[in-house]
């Protein structure tokens, strides 16, 4: 009786053909305006950052020689913009979600409220990465969930296991609570799919990629770790950002079952970079979170406790104000005089490399150069270079390298090279020998 009360809360009231129809056109074009807003929005930050020559990491420069399927845009920025359309594909699919079951205007505000989410713009600032492809499919997933469209929601949730391997347990999380809400038994193999995948990426798939023949994460996992969650300050800056971006309402909801793998993970590593909410990391928690609200707002509907149903109509405008006091990215830092003339000496930098060069850097050009040259990270054994191209500023060298001198000294002892630009804190050395 209770799953047909929660059926039925979850239809529109009745209305004739006509009027069905013109208010799902409404629906998908508030949809599609949250998509497209979210999209360009993210696109211009990205524009900013690429062009103040910000790198967060140098993952984009892997990403870059991965994804050469750019031939129209042959540039690293085309992998930022897609990006950027995948996550704004994403909040086309949860706006929508919400529209149909809070109405045009809130729907659309609490799409805006998710595609600005403290996770997502983490996401942004620290540039592209495979949970890219997550947010989307998790996103589709999820809102076919709400619509107890079970199919649907095992299609678009079964590629996750491709993007990332823990994503596997999520995957397996979402089969059980599928199984629970549907009482279906295919949500059970929802789940031996995922569990059964994350199996073959960490046993099998990953450790023959790895040179070293093992899974590399999971030296880093610290199961006493478990105990410390609530006195690392950072651990705990992620929970409540969690709590306080839903509301708390999400709590009600089974789904909040499918953020246990990814937190568990992140705050069983011993490395303190994935334990606060910055970064990438917290992206594929927001559609899952947001989702859940949802499904708790549907659920709070049919109970009997008269405070309960109030806050679930409160909810949407609660998470939606949450979003005002989550501001992420540094637009400030990109425009400052300090970073223009920085960003004119990096380009200078890239200029003095000639294009099919083979490329020793560190992560501050590394994904400019990736384009038109060949690249190596500085850190690894490599062939000896043409060029040495560093950002003593920020490109990740260590402290004692205080010049592109002291790096060939140290990673090419006995190769000449010489300085052959220097500004700002890019520098450039050229190899000089008999065939150069």
């Amino acid at each position: 009786m209770r799953e047909e009360n929660r059926e039925q809360s979850i239809q529109p009231a009745a209305q004739t053909a006509p009027d069905a129809a013109a208010a799902r056109s409404k629906g998908v074009g508030a949809a599609m305006l949250v998509g497209m807003i979210t999209t360009t929005v993210y696109t211009i930050f990205s524009w900013f950052q690429w062009n103040a020559y910000v790198v967060p990491s140098w993952d984009l420069g892997i990403f870059t020689q991965l994804a050469k399927q750019y031939a129209a845009f042959p540039s690293t920025f085309t992998v930022l913009v897609a990006q950027n359309v995948l996550l704004g594909i994403a909040a086309r699919a949860i706006a929508f979600g919400a529209v149909r079951l809070l109405g045009q205007p809130l729907g659309l505000l609490f799409g805006l409220a998710f595609a600005f989410s403290w996770g997502l713009q983490g996401a942004v600032e620290a540039q592209f990465h495979e949970i890219a492809f997550a947010v989307p499919l998790l996103a589709f997933s999820l809102t076919a969930f709400l619509r107890r469209q079970w199919i649907a929601c095992m299609l678009w949730a079964m590629p996750l296991v491709f993007v990332q391997e823990d994503l596997g347990l999520t995957v397996a999380a979402l089969g059980i609570v599928l199984a629970y809400r549907s009482r279906r038994p295919r949500g059970v193999w929802l789940a031996v799919w995922g569990i059964g995948w994350f199996g073959i990426a960490t046993l099998i798939v990953l450790p023959l990629l790895n040179p070293d023949g093992r899974w590399a994460y999971a030296q880093s996992l610290n199961p006493a770790a478990a105990s410390t969650i609530f006195l690392q300050p950072e651990k705990a800056l992620t929970l409540v950002l969690l709590i306080v971006a839903s509301g708390a309402i999400a709590l009600r909801s089974p789904l909040v079952l499918l953020l246990l793998p990814t937190l568990a993970w992140r705050f069983l590593s011993d490395n303190s970079g994935y334990w606060g909410p910055g970064w990438q990391y917290s992206a594929v928690l927001m559609p899952i979170l947001f989702v859940a609200v949802l499904d708790a707002i549907t659920g709070c509907r049919n109970e009997r406790s008269r405070w309960t149903r109030t806050y679930g109509r409160m909810a949407p405008a609660v998470v939606s104000t949450d979003t005002h006091f989550s501001t992420q990215l540094n637009s400030t830092q990109l425009n400052s005089t300090q970073r223009s003339a920085a960003a004119a000496a990096a380009h200078a930098a890239l200029v003095s490399v000639p294009d099919a060069s083979l490329v020793e850097s560190d992560i501050g050009l590394m994904g400019y150069l990736a384009p038109r040259t060949t690249v190596y990270w500085v850190g690894n054994t490599n062939p000896t270079p043409d060029y040495l191209v560093v950002d003593l500023q920020s490109g990740g060298l260590p402290a004692e390298w205080h010049s592109v001198g002291d790096v060939a000294a140290q990673v090419h002892a006995g190769v000449r090279f010489q300085t052959i630009f220097s500004r700002d804190g890019y520098e450039v050395a050229k190899r000089i020998d008999a065939a150069h």
